[in-house]
């Protein structure tokens, strides 16, 4: 059905009397950041852990060697 959506109004044809039923959908709007929010406390958490593993590491090649 070839329809005509101008000035707030639907406009369309058709060959019988029927009901129509006329929708259309809101497309939600994408949520904002809070203002400040990152992933640096994730990078900040990662980071130290990295550290955490390379001083075990280290630790027990050098325990090791003694």
């Amino acid at each position: 059905m070839n329809c005509v959506y101008k000035d707030g109004n639907v406009s369309f044809e058709t060959s019988h009397l029927s009901y129509f039923a006329i929708s259309y959908e809101v497309p939600e709007p994408m949520p904002e950041e809070p203002a400040g929010s990152s992933n640096a406390v994730y990078y900040a958490i990662a980071v130290v852990a990295i550290l955490i593993v390379i001083a075990a590491a280290a630790y027990f090649i050098v325990k090791r060697k003694q």
